[in-house]
């Protein structure tokens, strides 16, 4: 994708971004109301649960072995096992993603309101997927060492429901935005990468893909256990699914805006 003559493969994105306007703040604003309103909602409404978790572990500093029962007893998967004295870190590292992406907003309006920055409105391409995969970074992190979040409602497979809920969730702007095919690419491989190979195979808490063969394997008969593998299965192979469906239509899109861009440079001759 993309034309030979590197002037004129500068033109079409400028055209592009003018064009994409609408989408691209629609994205920004979706990314932020899914984001605010869902991971950063949920865990502020936890705050004081983990000021006093911190706390009552800061009381047995002097017990080394009370504190390692005290990690024990939190078990493995959840943020406070590996990290029980960073209630500042993982709160920053919520509020910083909020951040980056109301900045993000802000920087987008500002570029296509203000003339200084009219010959320069392609950087919107540039910062936007940056700041995306800053966001995959940072939610692969916390997410590889609060796995079992969701282990006393779901139990042991319960990462994939946490996994859709409470970390990719704001990534379905990326089906409004506009961005450059190989750009919609690189995004979609990263996020399987992080997200669905990285994560769960290098997991502190241990292989997360094994954990949903052996709550397939517990329940014994053949029947139950296929069914189980199936429905457990089911919602992460449909995310495979969309990035795919994502990265096909950011394709026939481009082909589209790019066949408009030639008729339009056709006309002006």
């Amino acid at each position: 994708l993309g034309f030979k003559d590197r002037h004129l493969e500068d033109d079409y994105l400028e055209h592009l971004v003018v064009a994409s306007r609408a989408r691209i703040i629609l994205a920004y604003v979706t990314a932020i109301l899914l984001y605010a309103s869902g991971p950063f909602a949920t865990v502020w409404m936890l705050f004081d649960v983990y000021v006093w978790v911190q706390g009552h572990y800061n009381t047995l500093s002097d017990d080394e072995e009370k504190q390692e029962q005290f990690r024990t007893n939190v078990g493995a998967g959840y943020w406070t096992y590996y990290f029980p004295n960073s209630v500042a870190l993982f709160y920053f590292l919520y509020c910083i993603v909020l951040v980056m992406f109301v900045l993000g907003l802000v920087a987008v309006m500002c570029m296509y309101q203000m003339k200084r920055f009219e010959k320069h409105r392609t950087w919107i391409f540039y910062f936007t997927p940056a700041i995306y995969l800053v966001f995959i970074a940072v939610n692969g992190f916390v997410f590889a060492f609060s796995s079992q979040s969701y282990n006393a409602w779901f139990g042991t497979p319960s990462w994939i429901f946490l996994l859709i809920l409470q970390f990719i969730s704001p990534l379905a702007s990326l089906f409004f935005i506009s961005l450059p095919a190989l750009v919609m690419l690189e995004l979609m491989t990263v996020f399987v990468l992080v997200f669905l190979v990285i994560v769960p195979l290098c997991n502190p808490a241990g292989n997360l893909w094994n954990l949903i063969i052996e709550a397939a394997t517990e329940l014994g008969g053949n029947y139950a256990r296929r069914s189980t593998l199936n429905n457990l299965m089911q919602p992460l192979i449909l995310l495979c699914v969309l990035a795919v469906c994502v990265v096909v239509v950011s394709v026939i899109v481009d082909i589209s805006n790019r066949q408009s861009f030639i008729n339009k440079k056709i006309i002006e001759a």
